[in-house]
């Protein structure tokens, strides 16, 4: 794991490559694969992944890193598989604020149906998909139920 995350060029094919042999070891048929968003940096600057975000949970904008992780879980086991980084590279005007605001080209929908079909391109054993309400569009569905 240290030498991972000491490598400059870090993505979810050098995670795959890391994790591979313990999901074949653990994996069953029954297995759930997780997805998950965003970690709190409150310290951080601002920059193309940190930024301020609305937690609906919290009632606040945060400071965090705009990261959707996916993780697959057999049992007690929990390993992370892939993730993706959402950059906010895109600026525009908000009329109603008149504050100038980030987005991403890809939206967290667009790259979860992304990390699901990679799960399902390296044959990644999972009977449910878990997430935040977030994901439960119509579209996202229609796209579960099609793979």
């Amino acid at each position: 794991m240290t030498r991972f995350l000491n490598n400059s060029d870090l993505g979810s094919k050098e995670l795959w490559r890391l994790v591979k042999k313990t999901v074949r070891w653990y994996e069953s048929d029954d297995g759930i694969l997780i997805f998950d968003t965003i970690a709190e940096k409150p310290y951080s600057d601002e920059g193309k992944i940190n930024c301020c975000h609305y937690s609906h949970g919290k009632g606040a904008y945060l400071q965090v890193i705009n990261i959707l992780s996916s993780m697959v879980r057999y049992g007690e086991m929990t390993i992370p598989i892939c993730y993706g980084v959402i950059h906010k590279e895109v600026y525009y005007s908000d009329l109603e604020t008149q504050r100038t605001r980030r987005r991403s080209g890809v939206t967290k929908n667009e790259l979860m149906r992304k990390l699901i079909l990679w799960a399902k391109i390296r044959q990644v054993k999972f009977r449910y998909i878990m997430a935040d309400s977030w994901y439960g569009t119509k579209e996202n569905m229609n796209f579960i139920h099609q793979e």
